[in-house]
C-alpha cells in the first residue's frame, strides 16, 4: 500500500514503529488498536477502589508511553465514555479525554462481535461472556502466545477491572483478580486517533475489522 493512500477498515498499519489494527473509520479519523500485547502492567498500583479516570495505567499510557511515540503529534485527543458495569452497576467514573485508552466492554463487543450477552446476562451465576466471538477477542504477545488483556470498564466492584482471558472469555465479573499485581495485560491494546494518517507509513498485513481518520 502506498503511503499516500489512507488505510481501510480491516487492515493493519504501521504507526510509530508498532503495528495497529484499524477498528473504524469515521468523520475523517482512523481508530487504531495495537495488534499485540506490548507490555505487562497492572491496571492500578494500589489495592483500592478505582476508576479508569484515576488509575495508574491511564496515567502511564497518556504520559510515558505517549511521549515516546515518534508520531505523537498525529494523535488527537478523544473524549471517551466510561459507563457503569452493565451487569452489576459498578460506577465507571467520569468521562475522560485521552490520547490513548483501553477498550470498554461496549466497544469490545461493538468491534469484535456482539452476541447480546453483555446487555442480556444469561443468568445470575454467569461471570463472563463465552460466545461465538471468543476467537476474535484473543490477543497475543510478541512471542506468539495468547495473553490476558485489560479493558477499562469496572468489574463487579470498584476494586476490580474487566479483562479478556487467553481463550477470549470476556470477564464482566473478574472474581479473583485484584487490580494490583496482575501483569499479563496488553496495556497498549489502546485506541488512538491518527490526525494525519497520510503522513504515516501504512502496510496491509492481515484482514481485521474497523477505524477513524482526520481529513487533510
Amino acid at each position: 500500500m502506498q503511503a499516500n493512500n489512507p488505510p481501510k477498515i480491516g487492515e493493519t498499519i504501521q504507526f510509530s514503529n508498532y503495528n495497529w489494527q484499524v477498528l473504524d473509520i469515521k468523520d475523517g479519523q482512523a481508530l487504531l488498536i495495537s495488534k499485540l500485547v506490548l507490555e505487562e502492567r497492572a491496571y492500578h498500583e494500589k489495592d483500592e477502589p478505582i476508576t479508569w479516570e484515576n488509575c495508574t495505567l491511564r496515567r502511564y499510557l497518556n504520559g510515558e508511553f505517549y511521549n515516546k511515540l515518534s508520531d505523537k503529534n498525529k494523535i488527537a485527543k478523544h473524549t471517551i465514555s466510561n459507563k457503569n458495569n452493565q451487569w452489576y452497576g459498578t460506577d465507571g467514573g467520569n468521562d475522560t479525554t485521552d490520547h490513548i485508552f483501553l477498550l470498554s466492554l461496549e466497544e469490545l463487543v461493538q468491534y469484535f462481535g456482539d452476541s447480546g450477552k453483555l446487555k442480556n446476562r444469561p443468568n445470575s451465576s454467569t461471570w463472563y461472556i463465552n460466545d461465538q466471538f471468543n476467537k476474535n477477542c484473543i490477543a497475543y504477545n510478541p512471542l506468539g502466545s495468547a495473553a490476558w488483556w485489560w479493558l477499562r470498564s469496572p468489574g463487579y466492584r470498584s476494586f476490580f477491572a474487566t479483562f479478556v482471558n487467553r481463550v477470549g472469555y470476556v470477564y464482566v465479573q473478574p472474581h479473583l483478580l485484584p487490580l494490583v499485581g496482575w501483569r499479563r495485560s496488553p496495556c497498549l491494546v489502546a485506541k488512538i486517533i491518527a490526525e494525519n494518517p497520510k503522513n504515516a507509513e501504512f502496510t496491509a498485513f492481515f484482514p481485521v475489522k474497523k477505524i477513524f481518520f482526520k481529513k487533510v
